[in-house]
């Protein structure tokens, strides 16, 4: 049996520093479309996590990241 990768329990690559996004990561965002946040990343985009909700309040800026649905070219 091989030894488990770190790759396996990645959820995705972070959309703005690209580091893999993993299942512990609890608070990455995710919104859709390709889009994937890590911790890190999302809180230097403005965003703002409520821990006792455990939800974000303020999404961070996304809105200069591709989006994977948009037709490329």
């Amino acid at each position: 049996m091989r030894e488990r990768d770190r790759r396996d329990d990645a959820v995705g690559t972070c959309s703005d520093c690209g580091q893999d996004v993993g299942l512990e990561e609890s608070h990455a965002f995710a919104p859709g479309g390709g889009v994937v946040l890590c911790w890190a990343c999302a809180l230097q985009r403005g965003g703002v996590y409520d821990e006792k909700y455990d939800t974000w309040v303020s999404p961070p800026r996304t809105s200069d990241l591709p989006d994977e649905r948009r037709p490329h070219g």
